[in-house]
């Protein structure tokens, strides 16, 4: 079942980009979901679903799982809860919500299996991002480790450029790069993205890439001397 908005980019992989504006600027929140075995689908990033979205995970399976991928993902997480009272949600530790329903997402993994990988970004206790990568269809999915706003609008990309100090895209903001604790430590879960394969590279916020996705992520990588 495909559901306006909703894109296919992969085997049981679909996409979907929602506004997420401030102060005119649009941010936006890109959702990954995931079809799995055994009725699971993991609904990556939660967003402002509406009543269509939440019909589309349920044409996919009976077990909804969202997650939301890092420390600063919080925007939506308590309308989804409401909305969804009969699925499971994980977030990562510290996560500024409390609920009984939030799992750590660590417990994901079993759910996940050889389908999916889950990368923790170590070194930055007050984010604790995990990117996700699909090994059946090579793509890798980011939360802010880096924004791809060069299709967005001129205001967007100004204000970007402003705030996050962020000149070229795909780009690292200033404010994630100074949360970096442990540099060893984010070193070597970014040692980690570098060997993976993929094609396609999607980030929480920003325009995917589909195109020489790793060669541009590594040049990325580069730059900031990662």
């Amino acid at each position: 079942m495909q559901q306006e908005g909703w894109r296919r980019i992969g085997e049981r992989t679909w996409l979907k980009q929602f506004p997420l504006k401030l102060i005119g600027a649009d941010f936006n929140r890109t959702v990954t979901v995931f079809d799995l075995d055994e009725g699971n689908v993991v609904v990556h990033s939660t967003g402002p679903f509406s009543d269509e979205d939440y019909r589309f995970f349920n044409s996919l399976g009976e077990h909804i799982h969202f997650v939301d991928a890092t420390c600063f993902h919080d925007t939506f997480t308590k309308k989804v809860l409401q909305a969804a009272p009969d699925a499971h949600f994980y977030v990562p530790d510290r996560f500024p919500i409390e609920d009984d329903r939030l799992k750590p997402i660590a417990d994901l993994a079993p759910t996940l299996g050889d389908a999916i990988e889950m990368i923790p970004i170590r070194g930055m206790p007050k984010v604790n991002e995990v990117d996700f990568y699909d090994h059946r269809n090579g793509i890798l999915v980011v939360a802010d480790l880096f924004f791809n706003f060069a299709n967005s609008n001129a205001w967007t990309r100004w204000f970007i450029r402003a705030t996050a100090g962020i000149k070229k895209y795909p780009g690292m903001s200033r404010v994630f790069r100074m949360l970096i604790r442990d540099k060893a430590a984010f070193q070597a879960s970014i040692n980690h993205l570098r060997t993976l394969e993929f094609n396609t590279l999607i980030f929480a916020h920003g325009q995917p890439i589909f195109d020489n996705a790793k060669e541009r992520f590594q040049k990325a990588l580069d730059k900031y001397g990662y």
